[in-house]
């Protein structure tokens, strides 16, 4: 057959112009016309195109593209081929069929042969990169449109639901699922789904595939590397089996799954899913999948941060009103015995007769006493704040404890005329050691709540049961019950709440800081306790306070407790101790900086006849003491002093070689009050410690017990 060499040769120009110009969209349609036009050129009645296909590491010929006349008889027989070669890589053949059998070409009509079979497969890969990189370019794009959405302010979940959407209809899978782990556990529910069908849509029962999933996944994410995604193009075929069970248990044949990690943390997986076939999956789809799984990871953690931020905010808020409204109660209760202190003073000062002095001179002592207490509170609570509340032990008696604290508490109780009942476990030990300071202050606060909210002619009982006795400790609950307002269920947990009370309506009615309960509940957990209540409202409440209690000897003992059980203490015709006692020949030495002070200490021992040496600051007292050292039997030392301080003084006259100087009482006589400060006091060289305010009784019983025993 003679076939015109330069009408093929027009033709395979004519193929290439159209060919390698063509989009995608019509390159199969331009395929097909040339192939045809070849045919007809070279009056044959098959063209064939077939490329090798890797399958399970096996190359396979597959047939891509075919031109068959129609008019043609279905059998035909090769007349000739040509193989194709890519940077010496074997890639398919082109051949060439005819109902006739071998026909003879010339050798120019063959090599144009081999120019167009290279040129319909040059076309056909160059097709093909094209379509990969349109296929790129679209999927850039959608990955830039899903992560840009992940960045506004719309919900998380609706923009889970949406990124799902978008890429199951790209990508047209049968079903994509986000799986998430229970908190605490290694379960995952699929709580994001999207399906091509309602048909995929997953059983409420089903669970996901944890145990898989977590032998794959590592549960942490180390330095945000990325981990990468798992995929199975047939889960019937996979050499190990072990995505079998995805088949069996939910239909999948197909799937690619990435993990999702939250600060580290494994929070979930990303899977998509085919359920009719196998599919092989792509690098391009590996990209996808895991772009996504970030976005959402970024999304959730954003998340998570909104709504720590706002939480905190709403804390903050909350706090800050608590604190503003702390303040306008603190105003209230300092202002409140100021303006008595101050009102008082006046009165006492325009009254003519002694009976009106006294009576504003002890209305001024109880608002001072308040005042103090709304101080010590305030203290309390700073402390707390800080982090820096801490207990100091000392031995004490329990049962001594308990009757000082129902003495102090018992005034308010008559004036109400409220009845007591106290039940001590006699089981409970003797002495104990542990911060009796602090114990009481918070049974006092416990049994002051039950007389402030119980009405007149109410019923308090104040119980104390040993729960456990072990070798070096033991565990007491003492129970405070009234017959007061209660507390409704919702309020409950307000109260242990630092700057609140239950309601607002009880600051008004009834006063008080709302530090006295969180202040108790601090000092029961650095007792290794805790502090519940129960309560009904209208009815009373019960507080139930547990602490742990180390255990003594009976005989032990140690200057602090002669100083707390001293207080309160009476003299041998049975009353208090008063100024009936008399100090004449004694000396003591007062170092206070603070003029007002001194005169106060002066005017209150005034009656004892006691003669006062004064000094300014610590190196004066040390110069009065060092030069008369046998003159004094006490020294009161004040600790912050210009010059030299309290405790500097005390540790140089304690040093000092001359006579009384080791043995000479020295007192603190001081505002600072912790326990801290007592054993600062102590380590310096001092014999004991009062207070400020100076409590009368307490400097008489103080002076009685150093200068007569």
């Amino acid at each position: 057959m003679k076939v015109k060499h330069i009408d093929l040769l027009t033709l395979v120009n004519d193929a290439a112009v159209q060919l390698l110009s063509t989009t995608p969209s019509n390159f199969q349609e331009i395929l097909h016309s040339a192939m045809e036009k070849a045919g007809q050129c070279l009056e044959i009645d098959c063209i064939s195109i077939q490329r090798t296909d890797r399958i399970n590491d096996e190359e396979i010929p597959m047939l891509q593209y075919q031109w068959r006349n129609l008019d043609s008889e279905p059998k035909t027989q090769p007349i000739f081929s040509f193989p194709i070669y890519f940077q010496k890589k074997y890639w398919g053949s082109i051949s060439y069929e005819s109902r006739h059998g071998q026909d003879f070409y010339s050798q120019d009509v063959l090599g144009v042969l081999n120019s167009l079979s290279l040129l319909f497969a040059n076309a056909i890969e160059h097709n093909e990169t094209v379509l990969q990189l349109n296929q790129r370019l679209k999927q850039q794009q959608l990955m830039s449109t899903i992560t840009k959405n992940f960045i506004s302010k719309e919900s998380m979940d609706k923009l889970i639901y949406v990124a799902l959407a978008k890429i199951g209809s790209y990508l047209k899978v049968a079903r994509i699922i986000v799986a998430v782990f229970e908190e605490n556990s290694n379960v995952s529910i699929p709580k994001y789904v999207w399906t091509k069908n309602p048909k995929y849509a997953p059983k409420a029962s089903q669970k996901g595939f944890s145990s898989i999933l977590r032998d794959i996944f590592p549960r942490h994410q180390k330095n945000s590397e990325r981990v990468k995604t798992i995929y199975c193009n047939n889960t019937l075929e996979y050499k190990d089996e072990r995505f079998r069970i995805f088949h069996e248990m939910a239909g999948i044949i197909s799937l690619i799954c990435a993990p999702i990690y939250v600060d580290g943390q494994l929070w979930g997986t990303m899977s998509l899913e085919e359920h009719e076939s196998p599919r092989e999956w792509s690098d391009s789809d590996d990209m996808l999948i895991g772009t996504v799984a970030t976005a959402i990871s970024n999304a959730v953690a954003r998340d998570i941060m909104e709504e720590e931020k706002s939480k905190a905010l709403e804390e903050a808020t909350a706090a800050s009103r608590a604190k503003g409204e702390f303040l306008s109660n603190m105003s209230h209760e300092m202002r409140t015995p100021m303006n008595a202190i101050i009102g008082m003073s006046t009165v006492g000062k325009n009254s003519a007769t002694v009976e009106k002095k006294n009576e504003a001179f002890d209305k001024i002592q109880g608002a001072s006493k308040h005042l103090l207490g709304v101080i010590n509170d305030v203290l309390d609570m700073s402390k707390i704040e800080a982090n820096k509340l801490t207990l100091f032990d000392d031995e004490f008696s329990f049962a001594a404890m308990i009757e000082n604290v129902v003495n102090v508490i018992t005034y308010g109780m008559e004036n109400k005329k409220q009845i007591l009942d106290v039940d001590i476990d006699e089981e409970i030990p003797t002495r104990l050691l542990g911060d009796s300071q602090r114990l009481a202050q918070v049974i006092t606060n416990l049994l002051s709540n039950a007389n402030k909210f119980t009405p007149e002619e109410g019923r308090i009982s104040l119980t104390a049961k040993l729960l456990r006795k072990g070798n070096a400790d033991c565990n007491l609950e003492i129970r405070v019950t009234d017959t007061g307002i209660g507390i409704s269920s919702e309020n409950i947990d307000r109260l242990f709440n630092s700057f609140e009370q239950a309601e607002a309506s009880t600051t008004r009615k009834f006063g008080g800081t709302g530090l006295g309960l969180p202040i108790s509940k601090r000092i029961c957990e650095l007792m290794d306790g805790s502090i519940q209540i129960e309560s009904v409202l209208g009815e009373g409440s019960t507080f139930i306070c547990q602490v742990q209690l180390k255990l003594l000897a009976e005989e032990s003992g140690d200057l602090e407790r002669g100083v707390e059980e001293e207080k309160g203490q009476t003299d041998s015709q049975g009353g208090p101790l008063t100024q009936s006692l008399n100090f004449s020949g004694h000396s003591i030495l007062l170092a206070e900086d603070v003029e007002i002070n001194r005169e106060v200490v002066q005017a209150l021992l005034e009656p004892l006849n006691l003669q006062i040496d004064c000094a300014t600051n610590g190196r004066e007292a040390l110069e009065i003491f060092t030069a008369h050292p046998d003159k004094y039997d006490v020294i009161f030392m004040d600790l912050q002093m210009p010059e030299m301080d309290g405790l500097e003084a005390t540790r140089k006259i304690r040093e000092l070689d001359i006579s009384n100087a080791k043995e000479i009482p020295i007192i603190a006589m001081t505002a600072n009050v912790f326990k801290e400060d007592i054993q600062r006091c102590l380590k310096a060289g001092m014999d004991a410690h009062i207070g400020k305010p100076i409590d009368y009784q307490e400097v008489v019983s103080t002076l009685k017990r150093h200068i007569f025993s």
